[in-house]
């Protein structure tokens, strides 16, 4: 089965996604203590997770889905930060 990467990214603010379609792993990290969130959550069609502001994000989801933000800045380029995982 098919997969794509997303994210590996932080951001200055706080944001709510949601699986509109298909099924996606959200891997959430602490950037300053790198402390991982666990379980990693899996969310499938319908499902909603609140990412906090400064909280590095990798997502890995099946081809074709579908992924909405909300989010309260539409310019995502000057809060967005790189953020690389040590997998």
């Amino acid at each position: 089965q098919d997969i794509v990467r997303i994210g590996n990214h932080y951001r200055d603010w706080a944001e709510i996604y949601m699986v509109a379609h298909g099924k996606a792993q959200f891997i959430l990290e602490n950037i300053e203590s790198k402390e991982r969130l666990k379980p990693t959550p899996t969310l499938v069609t319908g499902d909603r997770i609140f990412i906090p502001a400064y909280t590095g994000l990798q997502i890995i989801a099946e081809k074709g889905t579908v992924i909405l933000i909300a989010a309260p800045s539409a310019e995502r380029e000057k809060g967005t930060h790189t953020y690389n995982f040590d997998d």
